[in-house]
């Protein structure tokens, strides 16, 4: 394979694990399954994580009950990506993100989420909901099986996070001209405009 060859399919690689990294924000904030499941290898998963196990496993509790149940809604930002390849069929990555969330109100969720010390802190309020930003970074083994890039060992490393009750605006002031809304489904305008 000459230089160029070899520089060009790097370069290819390297997109392409990009765009799993992205799918899987998506995946998670429009909660679409298939998505979120066409990140990771079926024997694939997390490690040293907030989740344990084979993503065939966890994935649908995971987006199909428990991310529904506690969020309303969340938003993740993928961030500095590094990729490092380590030969045709394996690579290393290091995703920082930023991840927003909407937590649900009851005791429930936001003990779950937030923990009853930070509730007790916010007066312990369980009428309202809370937002959760936590920052942090994927460390990530990629392996390619038949042309196709996915992830399967997943680390999460958590860096900090910030906590409050909500302060949306909902549809009101500038919220109350928005034509097009977010949507957790396959009716968000993203699915439903081409």
């Amino acid at each position: 394979m000459s230089q160029m060859t070899e520089t060009l399919q790097s370069l290819l690689d390297k997109e392409e694990i990009r765009d799993v990294l992205l799918r899987y924000a998506r995946g998670a904030d429009r909660l679409d399954i298939d998505m979120f499941r066409s990140v990771f290898w079926e024997d694939g998963g997390y490690e040293d994580s907030v989740v344990e196990g084979t993503a065939k496993e966890f994935i649908p509790s995971l987006i199909g009950d428990t991310v529904r149940t506690l969020f309303a809604s969340t938003q993740h930002f993928m961030t500095n990506m590094r990729v490092q390849l380590d030969g045709p069929s394996l690579a290393f990555t290091e995703t920082y993100f930023m991840a927003f969330h909407l937590v649900n109100p009851g005791r429930q969720s936001l003990d779950a989420v937030l923990g009853s010390r930070r509730m007790q802190e916010l007066g312990n309020d369980y009428s309202r909901p809370c937002e959760l930003i936590v920052a942090g970074r994927y460390l990530d083994r990629f392996e390619k099986r038949d042309q196709v890039w996915r992830i399967k060992k997943r680390r999460f490393v958590g860096d900090w996070t910030s906590s409050g009750h909500a302060t949306d605006i909902g549809r009101e002031g500038l919220g109350r001209m928005w034509q097009l809304v977010g949507r957790r489904d396959a009716t968000d305008p993203s699915y439903t405009l081409r």
